[in-house]
């Protein structure tokens, strides 16, 4: 299953960037490249956020992320250097409560176009159809 989408929220920077997503939901997880195109260097920046209570684990190309949903191996690729962060974000609990939970953040600064892949694999010993 795949699902792609696209917005023009940033064109008034220079260069007019375009930022395209596309979804692509499998037996072997799930890929989402996100690609910008238009002019210009820019840092872009692609957050993860993440359900309370999550732990994650840095690696040099990506995380491992444990949720209560499972466990979950993040590969992140990118078309230029990227710097993978872990930062503290607030996600919604309820009307009006919020709550600290962690996002992975990768941030990438280059000349346009700039391509970043994020692929999320269940660990081994587990499948999507056990949740």
């Amino acid at each position: 299953m795949t699902a792609q989408a696209a917005h023009d929220g940033y064109r008034r920077l220079p260069g007019r960037p375009v930022h395209r997503r596309r979804w692509s939901l499998s037996d072997a997880g799930l890929q989402v490249d996100d690609e910008i195109t238009g002019g210009r260097r820019h840092q872009a920046t692609i957050r993860w956020h993440l359900a309370p209570g999550a732990a994650v684990q840095p690696r040099d190309d990506g995380a491992v992320v444990a949720t209560t949903a499972g466990s979950f191996a993040v590969r992140v690729t990118a078309s230029g250097a990227f710097r993978l962060d872990v930062e503290a974000g607030m996600v919604a609990t309820g009307f009006p409560r919020t709550i600290v939970a962690p996002v992975l953040t990768c941030r990438v600064d280059s000349a346009l176009p700039v391509r970043i892949s994020t692929g999320w694999r269940l660990i081994p010993g587990e499948t999507w159809r056990d949740k």
